[in-house]
């Protein structure tokens, strides 16, 4: 026969032991419940990222589209400006002096400069 003593300790050990796993098990349990909503969390932001990253480039598109316009227009302008004060230059070249023709235009093009 076997104490009853022994038999009482033997028993609360195994219910130690019993309430450990337990509250480990739990534990680990809620553990890899909030793992999985993290990593779903962070799929669902990775899409978002890729999706804004897509939206960007479209974006980005457009916008060097504009500044090759822009560009272009300002060649132009740049252009057509050389061509008039080449013209009004012959005019007055064997004066010596500076026409207001020529003011004009260069007052001219120093505004839409600034635009």
């Amino acid at each position: 026969m076997i104490p009853s003593i022994h038999i009482k300790w033997v028993l609360i050990g195994v219910g130690i032991l019993s309430v450990f796993l337990i509250i480990c098990g739990v534990y680990f349990w809620g553990y890899s419940t909030n793992e999985k909503k993290w990593q779903l969390k962070v799929k669902e932001l990775e899409v978002k990222v890729a999706e804004a990253k897509a939206e960007s480039e479209k974006v980005n598109v457009q916008i060097v589209e504009k500044i090759v316009t822009k560009t272009q227009v300002v060649k132009e302008r740049g252009k057509n400006l050389i061509q008039y004060v080449d013209r009004e230059i012959v005019k007055y070249d064997s004066k010596c002096e500076i026409p207001d023709e020529a003011i004009i235009s260069l007052n001219e093009a120093t505004e839409r400069n600034k635009k």
